[in-house]
């Protein structure tokens, strides 16, 4: 009893934190390559979280090419995990 108990517990943080990152628009950077030649552009929010929901690009190369206003994050997580996504261990 106590397990399923927990499992189901589990399952609805699981669910509602999916749900909740969903929520976050990710969108990929349209230029550059990733590479250290032609990194990747990054100039929204967007491509931010882009990059924290793919951990496959943090060992691509990024250059930031415009101030960017992450206020609208202090929103973003649950109880548990507020704020932006992070990026890297």
């Amino acid at each position: 009893m106590k397990k399923t108990l927990n499992f189901l517990i589990l399952l609805v943080f699981a669910l509602f934190i999916s749900v909740n990152l969903q929520a976050q628009t990710a969108t990929a950077p349209t230029d550059g390559a990733g590479t250290a030649d032609d990194p990747y552009e990054i100039s929204s929010i967007e491509n931010l979280n882009w990059i924290s929901q793919n951990s496959w690009t943090w060992s691509k190369h990024f250059i930031q090419m415009q101030d960017i206003d992450a206020s609208e994050t202090s929103g973003y997580g649950t109880t548990y995990f507020k704020g932006f996504n992070p990026i890297g261990r």
